[in-house]
């Protein structure tokens, strides 16, 4: 029996892309694969997860058809191993069809889930937004008929996968890094073309994600009303760090009428990342320009995550945005319900969600985004 393996993501300071190191084997894979290109034929011991480049109606031809379309893509693309579709039917769980699996990255090879108790958690690192071939589809409404890994409590799976009826069936999104990437709710019909996810189930190797360098962000566990502007919020930021042991100095990533949210830090330093290690961005600049961040900012000073969506106080359309009356309590100076404020959703990686989702009221409490300067 071989032994089980210790995998660690490096992160590459210099590009932002994750490597790898094996001090071990597991499942028959080679441990001698370092590329971090995520490619299981070239010797990464991970199972990959991708969405299909592929979209389909619910006549799939039930599981096993679902099964067939997932190896053909991936034989297609060069990914070695055994694919299923995670796809619930009225029978079986998505997460019952992984096996004994664990350990997934996207085809990039930027690691996604460890165990299969994250994916039914909605504990991801990074959001499965890639297809097999690597192409990042973005934002997509995914089939999955699933909710926590199990049946969604609908109970509508397409009849098993051979139906393209007007039944509506329960999706998720690809751009998001908590629950939702399986689980959004019941609004897209059998009849309707669309993508779903496909999980590698060979191999069986923990994955550990390291410290990066440089500097952080979290979402704040606290919040504060549409009378709190940025210096409370910094308040409530520094508070959090400093209970939390960590050093450096923390702002909120937060608009005013007269300042974007953008022009509070320095872009000329390097990137940020979560304190679970996973990155946000490739530079500092993109985490304000990029259409979509590289993971949701679902993670608090004290490592712990918030893996369904939470609301968070931004202010503005976007980071390089000024905020205005109507979007910032009326620059921070009002609690009434009738007022509102931009608030974005710490779900998602799409910054058009993760910064501005919709509106607040000014009464309601909300988190914040909390960078270090």
């Amino acid at each position: 029996m071989s032994r089980a393996a210790t995998l660690v993501l490096l992160a590459a300071a210099s590009c932002g892309r994750l490597g790898f190191s094996s001090t071990g084997d597991a499942g028959g894979a080679a441990a001698d694969g370092a590329s971090g290109d995520g490619s299981v034929d070239g010797g990464l011991p991970f199972n990959i997860v991708f969405v299909t480049s592929t979209t389909h109606a619910g006549d799939l031809g039930g599981l096993a058809g679902a099964d067939a379309i997932c190896q053909g893509l991936a034989a297609a693309a060069g990914l070695g191993g055994t694919y299923v579709a995670w796809l619930s039917t009225s029978t079986v769980s998505a997460n019952s069809r992984l096996g004994s699996a664990r350990g997934w990255t996207r085809p990039d090879g930027r690691p996604v889930f460890d165990q299969q108790q994250d994916i039914a958690q909605g504990h991801l690192l990074y959001p499965p937004r890639l297809d097999e071939t690597g192409a990042d589809v973005g934002q997509q409404t995914i089939t999955t008929a699933t909710r926590n890994g199990l049946l969604s409590a609908t109970g509508t799976t397409c009849g098993d996968w051979t139906l393209a009826d007007m039944q509506f069936v329960d999706v998720g999104d690809s751009s998001a890094a908590t629950q939702a990437f399986a689980f959004t709710g019941n609004v897209a019909r059998c009849a309707t073309l669309r993508r779903f996810y496909c999980f590698g189930i060979d191999r069986s190797n923990p994955i550990v994600v390291s410290a990066q360098a440089g500097r952080k962000a979290f979402v704040s566990q606290g919040g504060l009303d549409g009378t709190n502007g940025p210096a409370a919020a910094d308040a409530m930021c520094a508070s959090e760090a400093l209970a939390a042991g960590r050093t450096g100095s923390f702002k909120a990533l937060m608009a005013t009428t007269t300042a974007t949210a953008a022009s509070r830090f320095s872009t000329a330093l390097g990137p940020w990342s979560r304190f679970d290690g996973v990155l946000l961005s490739d530079t500092a600049a993109e985490l304000f320009t990029a259409p979509y961040w590289h993971t949701a900012l679902s993670v608090d000073a004290q490592g712990g995550g918030f893996y369904a969506s939470s609301g968070v106080w931004t202010g503005a359309a976007t980071p390089t945005a000024l905020g205005t009356n109507a979007s910032t309590c009326n620059n921070w100076s009002t609690p009434s319900s009738a007022a509102t404020g931009l608030t974005g959703a710490t779900d998602d990686s799409k910054t058009s969600r993760s910064f501005a989702f919709g509106n607040g009221q000014c009464s309601q409490t909300y988190r914040a985004y909390c960078l270090e300067e």
